[in-house]
């Protein structure tokens, strides 16, 4: 049948048009500037004219738990499905009308019709790989994934020029990459050369003849964690009857995603533009497969103490028991290079910490709630304090601030903006403490002026001397109300300067005064209790408009006197303030963060380029540079912090699957521009 016609066509069916394509009862049909939809409306006459934002979507493998979830997340959002499947009948099984209204199903014959018209295809199908493979099965491991792709190119292609679909998203999977148990995958890693990975190539391969106009993305996914089908459907049940436990060494690598975080990534591929090419369907941080079991099992309340043997799998799966044998470590770069938050970063759904609720006064008796984290914090009246203190408030958590001066802390934090808060000086700094779930030490004096020996000392004892106090009031803590986490801020000093080498966690330390003074500081926060989590945040330069170098900057440009300070070659290993006290916050709750995190975006990028940047956002250029020997004449060696820089890398924050909402120093400095300055 013809799907678009020139003219708008209401018809009412009592059953479907065909055996193989079938509408619900009442819908009407029409072309579209761009595209032709199916409709379905409430009254056969309705004249409603498409939303801009509407997608229609032609999906195979809708049958599919994957399948199954995407199609309610479009229906749910309000755009248009049609189902491409072999069986009618099972489609409408899964998908019955009256809980699907709308929904298109085609059989095979139909599927050009449905594909002409929509705005984008979602190619889900294969027949699953967990299974003894004969030589039949192998072969329709292949064929299944090759034949439906190269159809729906081939659909796709046959469409007319102002019909054909936009976007193809094509499955394809991480077994692309062969096994390996040392080994980190990421799309730009070479394609293995077992069978699965040669039915992936072939896979891809069948995808990529589309034509050339059609934005295409293939998704290699991973594990897929869902109670209503794939690998962990099949273990819980075994867990729940105390028959838990990993299969074989339990070493093999388990490159996992949530069911959730997989039909966002496509959902989000589906509308975003930049998403083309390969992103790899996997969470952030993969696990060993013992890992995952012992995760499971305590999520469950089970032991995963029942190891199926190798030689077990081999019997009854054959060649196939490669699929859960081996693995493979694989990280989503190209995901989390495009900002794509993963609601679900990590295999285990970890719990907040137990905490005490706090009453007015700091002596009163614990009350334990669940959720609820007691933060006390020093340096809380910086502008990345403030900003902390903030977001704990905003999600109902308790702030006791640390201060040398109650009367700055209460023009910072004024009683009427900030209910509940509890301010205080330092001899009272240890009752506040002890109670605490957790303790961050933000205090130090600034850098970012003339180092007179006296200066140079206070920058040194500011530090240490603040995380000496507080590590010496946590030890000194009652056991059952020691705080369970310390957040002490160190800098990306910490490595020296340089403008070649690229920097990491695991970098040496360097040799100048900031290092030494890092170092330092760092040694004293590890003095704690090794009880209590400790994370050292290496924090870079903290980009906002309430302090730090940024809000120094803007006014310069605004008044078309900016510039670059000395060669403008330096690096600038830059953070949004947003994104520090997201990291600071997901290390109280997270207990992955532990040692050394760098807190710095993942692009660093040269002075000059930032210049350029902050100018362009701004509407100024960035032309007067302020050349090095005047700094070094108004700040002494002090000028180092300006004049010479360090190329930071995340590394522990993206293995951890943190999700930076600012990659891109332009993005950043875009939103600081033009935000409203906090109150």
């Amino acid at each position: 049948m013809e799907l678009c016609g020139h003219g708008a066509t209401s018809i009412t069916w009592a059953k479907s048009i065909s055996s193989s394509l079938h509408f619900p009862q009442s819908f009407s049909v029409w072309r579209f500037r761009r595209m032709s939809i199916s409709s379905v409306n409430s009254s056969l006459d309705s004249g409603e004219s498409q939303k801009t934002d509407e997608m229609i979507v032609s999906i195979t493998g809708a049958t599919g738990f994957i399948g199954k979830r995407l199609v309610q997340r479009l229906q749910a959002d309000n755009h248009r499905v049609r189902v491409l499947t072999r069986s009618r009948s099972k489609a409408l099984s899964i998908f019955p009308v009256r809980d699907y209204p709308g929904l298109v199903i085609a059989e095979e014959p139909e599927w050009g019709n449905c594909i002409q018209g929509s705005t984008a295809v979602v190619n889900l199908a294969g027949t699953p790989i967990s299974t003894r493979w004969s030589p039949e099965i192998k072969k329709d491991i292949k064929e299944s994934r090759i034949k439906v792709t190269s159809k729906v190119v081939d659909l796709i292609n046959s469409s007319q020029d102002e019909l054909y679909p936009k976007v193809l998203i094509s499955a394809t999977a991480i077994g692309y990459y062969g096994a390996s148990e040392t080994r980190v995958f990421d799309e730009n890693s070479p394609s293995g050369n077992d069978y699965l990975a040669e039915v992936c190539r072939e896979w891809e391969a069948a995808a990529l003849r589309v034509n050339k106009d059609v934005r295409t993305v293939l998704i290699r996914i991973g594990i897929v964690l869902g109670k209503e089908g794939g690998a962990l459907a099949k273990m819980i049940p075994l867990f729940q009857m105390f028959a838990g436990g990993p299969l074989g060494s339990g070493t093999q690598w388990f490159s996992w995603i949530h069911v959730d975080d997989l039909v966002n990534l496509i959902y989000e591929a589906l509308s975003n533009p930049a998403y083309k090419g390969v992103i790899n369907g996997t969470a952030p941080n993969p696990v060993r497969l013992s890992e995952m079991c012992d995760h499971l099992g305590s999520s469950l309340g089970r032991p995963s103490w029942l190891p199926v043997p190798e030689i077990a799998l081999k019997a009854v799966l054959g060649e196939g028991a490669c699929v859960v044998l081996e693995g493979q470590r694989v990280i989503p770069a190209r995901a989390k290079e495009l900002g794509f938050p993963f609601k679900y970063p990590y295999v285990w759904r970890y719990r907040r910490m137990s905490t005490y609720s706090v009453n007015t006064s700091v002596d009163s008796g614990p009350s334990h709630k669940a959720d609820e984290m007691i933060v006390s914090i020093t340096g809380a009246t910086g502008f990345v304090g403030k900003r902390l203190v903030q977001k704990l408030q905003a999600d109902n958590h308790r702030v006791r601030v640390l201060t040398r001066s109650r009367s700055k802390a209460l023009s910072v934090f004024p009683v009427k903006d900030y209910p509940g808060l509890e301010i205080a000086e330092e001899p009272e700094w240890g009752n506040c403490i002890q109670g605490s779930t957790a303790v961050v030490n933000l205090a130090g004096t600034p850098v970012s002026q003339r180092w007179t020996p006296e200066i140079k000392k206070e920058i040194m004892e500011s530090r240490t001397r603040v995380t000496s106090k507080v590590v010496d009031l946590i030890n000194s803590s009652q056991d059952e109300l020691c705080p369970k986490v310390l957040i002490s801020a160190t800098a990306v000093g910490y490595y020296g300067t340089s403008e070649t080498s690229v920097f990491d966690e695991n970098s040496p330390s360097g040799n100048n005064y900031l290092a030494e003074v890092c170092r330092e500081w760092e040694a004293a926060a590890l003095r704690v209790n090794k009880d209590v989590r400790t994370a050292l945040i290496r924090i870079g330069l903290v980009l906002g408009k309430e302090g730090g170098a940024l809000a120094k900057m803007i006014p310069q440009f605004k008044m078309f006197a900016g510039g670059h300070l000395g060669s403008g070659r330096q690096w600038i290993s830059w953070i949004h303030v947003e994104d520090m006290v997201n990291l600071i916050y997901e290390a109280l709750c997270n207990p992955a963060y532990k040692g050394a995190i760098n807190g710095t975006a993942p692009n660093p990028v040269r002075l000059s380029e930032f210049c350029n940047h902050l100018g362009s956002t701004m509407g100024r250029p960035s032309w007067l540079p302020v050349p090095a020997f005047v700094l070094k004449f108004a700040l002494g060696e002090g000028a180092t912090v300006a004049l010479e820089g360090q190329n930071v890398i995340p590394a522990r924050a993206m293995e951890l699957g943190f999700a930076f909402k600012y990659t891109d120093v332009r993005e950043a400095l875009t939103s600081i521009v033009t935000e409203k300055t906090q109150a």
